[in-house]
């Protein structure tokens, strides 16, 4: 896949739009559309998104996000995109719908065909809408696919929602819409080592500022090193028995090499208990153990 981050003329193309924050299932429809289409009709698939959040920039608040770039474009590129356009909004803010479409999209993709979600709105004051699009298909000579909603339990799968349940602990529903499992991903940093005094070392990361949070506590999950998955007990939190250190840290079940300074993924699978302050290193050591023990129990049903 290409990445590109100015407009470039590529006719013939399948257009996706959307900001795919997360890239959860229901982006994953407008996406496999728009591939599936491309190859099935000639010319290539593209999705058109940008690098920040528009209401980001529209409102001046700041947004937290379901991954970063780089891991957007991944999720993308695993779905057999063609090129990723991965635009600067403040350069098009200022356009309206019409010209959005017209100016944009015809001028420098003759679309063979426009794929969006039931909720995507584009052009000044969003006043772009689906039906802005089917209306101008037969004018410009492009197929407008809009994809329906997706609910679960009846709400309607969001990047929104999805964040909203990270925030409340329920990384498993979270995962469920995501249709993978949430993930942080970074280079591993010294710690305190104190884990390697209690015989649980920990590879230790940075969450960044502006993906979105779990609530502290300890969890059950996967550390992903140079593409293999690792059984892992993850403690997100300030690390009361030692310092008031924000810290994401796994204990890799089974895994003792040096990978300072390489990169990794957190998944998280589970909540397993809250933040705990214990009176010394050996209450810790022992509570560690029993997360251990309980996360592999669970891992082998």
């Amino acid at each position: 896949m290409q990445i590109l981050y100015d407009l470039e003329e590529l006719h013939g193309a399948s257009v996706g739009l959307g900001f795919f924050d997360g890239v959860h299932l229901a982006h994953r429809e407008v996406i496999e559309k728009t591939v599936e289409y491309a190859r099935k009709n000639g010319g290539k698939s593209v999705i058109f998104t940008f690098l920040k959040n528009p209401l980001e920039i529209l409102t001046g608040k700041k947004y937290s996000y379901l991954t970063t770039r780089e891991e957007k474009a991944k999720l993308i590129e695993a779905l057999g995109v063609d090129y990723l356009f991965y635009l600067d909004f403040e350069k098009i803010k200022h356009i309206k719908a019409d010209d959005f479409i017209q100016d944009i999209l015809v001028k420098y993709f003759t679309p063979r065909c426009i794929v969006t979600g039931f909720n995507n709105h584009f052009g000044v004051g969003g006043k772009g809408s689906p039906a802005l699009l089917r209306e101008c298909a037969e004018k410009f000579n492009y197929e407008y696919f809009e994809m329906e909603e997706i609910k679960k339990e009846g709400e309607t799968i969001s990047s929104t929602l999805i964040k909203k349940y990270l925030e409340e602990g329920k990384i498993k529903t979270a995962n469920e819409l995501l249709g993978r499992n949430f993930k942080i991903s970074g280079k591993v940093v010294t710690g305190n080592k104190i884990g390697r005094k209690i015989s649980y070392p920990t590879a230790n990361i940075n969450w960044e500022n502006n993906i979105a949070k779990l609530p502290f506590g300890v969890y059950s999950g996967y550390t992903i090193f140079e593409g293999q998955k690792y059984l892992s007990i993850i403690n997100w939190g300030m690390r009361p028995t030692i310092d008031a250190e924000e810290v994401l840290e796994a204990h890799i079940l089974g895994f003792n090499s040096d990978i300072y300074d390489k990169k990794i993924e957190i998944e998280f699978l589970d909540y397993v208990r809250k933040a705990e302050k214990f009176n010394s290193l050996d209450e810790l050591k022992a509570q560690i153990t029993k997360d251990k023990d309980y996360i592999i129990k669970q891992h082998s049903r």
